[in-house]
């Protein structure tokens, strides 16, 4: 990626003197020089083995009454294998056929992007997520960029109000392995529209990668249609400490 001319990097602290909040700091390694913290929008490739019995389970899940359906997947997270219940496998070896055909699911890198954490140096507290593509020429930013981090409180703000903090991680059957952060979200409804939005940042628990997401939906309360389906994950591999920078969550 050509980022060469981009803002500071990730890990501000280290470059402009300020003190970078840790909610960010920990999962992101310092650099030096003025290029952007450099990884790929990934997606997830799955065989057509574990597609034919994806298909047949979605099937068998509209057949059942709607207590059932709310009962399997009610807590299940995205990107995450279905739990176990007689009600979809009627033989638990249909099941380890199922996980096993999950875990042949692979990440594959979609386009690079690159990304930076900036104080804003008219407003002490908040940082602006710069997060850009290359596209033709030149760069292109991506939509998280219109979002800030402010320190105080632990939120980010977005044109529809603020994101709160919860803890954030997945299980061992999510098809980008097990990791551990905090995500942020807004749920806002009213007569225009019922918008619910998030920005997570987590990384994986062997320490090798680094993953923020970014989500936005917006449906209509009217029609039910839906009006904004909007999102993508990130990753960044946590490179080994570079001459006079930190470790990640260190100062």
């Amino acid at each position: 990626m050509a980022a060469a001319a981009a803002p500071a990097v990730l890990c501000a602290a280290a470059v402009q003197g300020a003190e970078a909040p840790k909610e960010i700091k920990e999962y992101f390694p310092c650099s030096s020089g003025n290029e952007l913290l450099r990884g790929a929008v990934v997606r997830l490739e799955f065989s057509e083995n574990f597609q034919k019995m994806h298909e047949a389970l979605m099937e068998k899940l509209q057949s059942m009454p709607e207590a059932d359906r709310k009962e399997i997947t009610e807590g299940i997270l995205p990107n995450t294998a279905l739990n176990y219940t007689p009600k979809l496998w009627e033989k638990k070896k249909d099941y380890d056929a199922y996980i096993e055909a999950w875990k042949q699911t692979k990440v594959v890198p979609l386009f690079e992007v690159g990304m930076d954490m900036k104080e804003d140096p008219s407003k002490p507290g908040e940082w602006r997520a710069m997060a850009v593509t290359v596209a033709g020429n030149g760069v292109e930013p991506m939509t998280v960029a219109n979002l800030r981090y402010r320190k105080e409180g632990n939120v980010w703000v977005s044109p529809n109000g603020e994101l709160k903090a919860k803890p954030f991680s997945t299980e061992v059957n999510c098809a980008f392995g097990t990791m551990t952060g905090t995500q942020w979200t807004l749920e806002q409804k009213d007569s225009f529209s019922d918008t619910r939005e998030a920005v997570t940042v987590a990384k994986s628990t062997d320490g090798k990668f680094v993953y923020v997401s970014y989500t936005l939906l917006e449906i209509s309360p009217i029609s039910g249609r839906v009006m904004t389906n909007h999102g993508y994950m990130m990753r960044f591999a946590v490179d080994k400490p570079r001459a006079g920078a930190t470790k990640p969550g260190k100062r």
